[in-house]
């Protein structure tokens, strides 16, 4: 088996892959002109950052379509060490499967239209492609806004995420920053799908796990803005709403638990402050 054919049996079923001199592109099929056209584009630096999503992004349009590229990079400490390099290209491919296949379950995905590969000496870098979704606004911004709209991008963004986990899939990075809302609240998407999984067994447990990263990014927010204390709890209630008898349990649990983080956040505070009088009486 070549490089090539061990590239395309991981592709989404009806995707193919186009060589552009040391770089693949792998695209649905039928849209082949289209992003290749996009994918040359782009490599000859054209294309703006709508500066949405993990790092840099460009957005392009080709043939009526807005497209997003999204340069892969690692997160946290490891970013200093590899930056955009990574040591196989599982990564990039297990996402836009996944994506698709979100898509097809009815998730509320942007649509993954194609992908940039590039091995080098150090590793294997990757691009993203997906459509553009305009106007939006993450999480963060739509929680700093406040008033209805963010009642609305509750709503939505249980409605979104309650539709993921129905779908059996298990988000690795579920917080604030990942899901998308249109400008008035009133729509919802997630993003960055990136080492998700589909998870049959043991749902409860990632469920669980999701919502509290989810909440945690929520009460690491508040730590910066003046947030109304019920906004994650009126999230959580709205997406307990879609099966109350399963998930009345677990609603007590994430109450019970966003209490706890943010009293253990207080008392932090009030350390701090202490030891800081302290300081400036012995100064004096």
């Amino acid at each position: 088996m070549t490089k090539d054919d061990s590239l395309i049996s991981r592709l989404p079923s009806g995707w193919c892959l186009t060589r552009l001199g040391k770089r693949v592109c792998l695209h649905p099929e039928a849209d082949e002109a289209r992003i290749v056209a996009a994918a040359r584009r782009f490599l000859a630096g054209e294309g703006t950052s709508p500066g949405k999503g993990r790092g840099p992004t460009i957005r392009l349009e080709e043939l009526g379509e807005a497209l997003i590229f999204r340069p892969y990079r690692h997160g946290g400490m490891l970013r200093f060490l590899t930056g955009s390099r990574f040591l196989r290209p599982q990564r990039f491919l297990e996402e836009a499967r996944l994506t698709v296949e979100a898509g097809r379950r009815g998730v509320a995905v942007p649509a993954p239209r194609g992908l940039l590969l590039e091995r080098g000496p150090w590793g294997w870098k990757g691009v993203l492609i997906t459509t553009a979704l305009e106007p939006i606004r993450d999480g963060t911004e739509i929680a700093r806004g406040g008033g209805a709209v963010l009642s609305r991008a509750a709503a939505a963004g249980a409605e979104a995420v309650a539709t993921l986990h129905a779908a059996d899939i298990s988000h690795a990075d579920l917080h604030l920053k990942n899901i998308l809302f249109s400008h008035d609240g009133g729509r919802a998407w997630i993003i960055d799908l990136d080492r998700a999984r589909i998870k049959k067994s043991g749902r409860r447990t990632e469920v669980r796990r999701n919502l509290l990263r989810l909440l945690r990014s929520w009460v690491k927010l508040g730590e910066t803005t003046d947030l109304p204390p019920g906004t994650p709890l009126r999230f959580l209630f709205r997406y307990c709403e879609k099966d109350p008898a399963a998930t009345r349990s677990l609603a007590e649990e994430l109450t019970r638990r966003y209490w706890r983080i943010r009293l253990s956040q207080l008392r932090w505070r009030m350390l701090s402050l202490f030891k800081g009088l302290g300081r400036g009486r012995r100064r004096k």
